[in-house]
């Protein structure tokens, strides 16, 4: 029986003008890395980047780079396999449905309080 290969995503060519510096610096570094753990991403950026930073960095980064709940860290898009793209975007999107959730939840509650006279 053949082997199944596992295959990347793709090669992007270059990001877009607009995207986040930081984004785009994150992207540039993780080249040829894989998957890094935020902790070594951290020493690897000579602990100049606290986590809050590299994780507005993927957020910002419009798609390029892979990192979700779940996942070993992170990746740039064009040198991660496709399946484990889509599984960090099904954790992404999971994870919004939860936070909808919440709002929802939360917005309820809250308009019952003001219906109810409650001060803040």
């Amino acid at each position: 029986m053949p082997e199944q290969l596992e295959l990347a995503v793709g090669k992007p060519t270059r990001l877009p003008p607009n995207i986040d510096p930081d984004a785009a610096f994150l992207f540039y570094r993780l080249r040829g890395m894989e998957w890094v753990h935020r902790s070594d991403l951290q020493r690897i950026l000579g602990g100049a980047w606290p986590l809050r930073r590299i994780r507005e960095a993927a957020h910002n980064s419009q798609g390029y780079i892979v990192s979700g709940p779940g996942s070993p860290g992170y990746c740039r898009v064009d040198e991660c396999y496709f399946d484990r793209a889509i599984g960090v975007a099904n954790a992404v999107k999971a994870q919004r449905d939860r936070m909808t959730t919440r709002y929802t939840d939360l917005n309820c509650q809250i308009g019952a309080h003001a219906k109810r006279g409650i001060a803040t």
